[in-house]
């Protein structure tokens, strides 16, 4: 679970900008922590698994951006210790068996994965909370996510988000989180911010978003 103490909740986005290397992992996580983020997220992937034998030039671009396995227990340790949410965005399904033995408290769906109803299925199987991400769905989409999470008892949270990089500011669209706040009162809403500035983040929160 993620421990919300008080709103809104703030997820520092690290992704793969450690570029593999554990050392600089540890310096986002440092710097999450002295802005008094509430969770440190990661991105985790295989490339042997996410791409297809013929996307060589995918797989060699990426190949060098991966923890290992150890590194990343190690990086939930730390952020145990120093009392930070610790969250994962998993790719493909490549992390999900070694969860038994790295403590996380959510899972973070991404926009790309509309759709793959069976692999969030399987998310759904391995942390007590869900995040997603709503930048390439329609609303068919995420009823379909929160049937899922409501089949199985478990917490979900959705985050109004646009899927271009960076977002304009005519495409942010806020008021969409008050649309989702009202078709889904159960659930947390937020957003997933793209933007080049922290003004949309701040005007979020005044729509009603609860995680950023």
């Amino acid at each position: 679970m993620i421990n919300i103490k008080s709103y809104p909740y703030l997820i520092a986005e690290a992704g793969i900008s450690h570029f593999g290397s554990f050392d600089k992992a540890i310096e986002l996580l440092d710097a999450s922590i002295e802005a008094n983020c509430d969770a440190f997220k990661i991105q985790v992937f295989n490339v042997d698994k996410l791409f297809a034998n013929d996307a060589k030039g995918w797989r060699n671009r990426l190949k060098d951006r991966m923890l290992t396995i150890g590194e990343i227990k190690k990086i939930s340790e730390i952020c145990e210790q120093k009392r930070i949410d610790f969250i994962i965005t998993p790719h493909d399904d490549y992390i999900l068996p070694f969860l038994k033995d790295i403590k996380i408290n959510a899972l973070k769906i991404g926009s790309g994965e509309v759709g793959n109803l069976s692999f969030i299925s399987e998310c759904f199987e391995y942390c007590d909370h869900l995040i997603y991400s709503t930048g390439l769905s329609e609303i068919k989409d995420i009823n379909n996510v929160v049937e899922i999470a409501n089949s199985k008892g478990k917490n979900l949270s959705i985050l109004h988000c646009n899927t271009a990089y960076p977002t304009k500011d005519r495409d942010v669209n806020l008021s969409v989180i008050k649309e989702l706040i009202l078709k889904y009162p159960k659930n947390i809403i937020g957003y997933s911010d793209h933007t080049q500035d922290h003004l949309a983040c701040l005007n979020s929160i005044c729509f009603g978003a609860r995680i950023i």
